[in-house]
């Protein structure tokens, strides 16, 4: 995986041969204002839209950042048109961060036609978007 880039609050790299964007976030999100989670949404949405990735694994196990009704709406708003049309979203740990992430998730799937699947762990997310074989026509008419 290539390393896009990393702070104190997520990682995110990029498998090119798999074509998989890969996030993880860390636990630093319980210091997160509403600002910082905005920055960091638009640092990965901007990834998304440069790679164009087909699939994607978000590790939010570690994520303690709760994302109000409001933020869920703007994330949706501003992932609606780069999210991976595959993707799997590791829960957090953390009950409440866990609602919001799926909650933000449910509102993106609302306002795009991607497939959002949830688990557990990350190795169980990797196979799952692994298995996933994704056909592009290149004939051109």
């Amino acid at each position: 995986m290539d390393l896009q880039y990393q702070n104190d609050y997520i990682t995110v790299s990029y498998d090119l041969q798999q074509d998989i964007v890969y996030n993880k976030w860390f636990a630093q999100t319980m210091n997160m204002d509403e600002d910082t989670f905005k920055q960091e949404i638009k640092k990965l949405a901007d990834t998304f839209r440069k790679i164009q990735p087909q699939k994607a694994v978000s590790n939010g196990q570690d994520f303690f950042f709760t994302i109000n009704v409001d933020l869920q709406q703007w994330v949706a708003l501003d992932f609606n048109d780069c999210i991976a049309p595959f993707s799997a979203l590791v829960v957090s740990r953390e009950l409440l961060a866990q609602l919001s992430l799926e909650q933000t998730a449910e509102e993106i799937k609302r306002k795009t036609d991607v497939f959002i699947k949830y688990f557990d762990n990350e190795n169980k997310a990797f196979n799952w978007v692994k298995s996933i074989k994704v056909h592009t026509n290149f004939n051109q008419e």
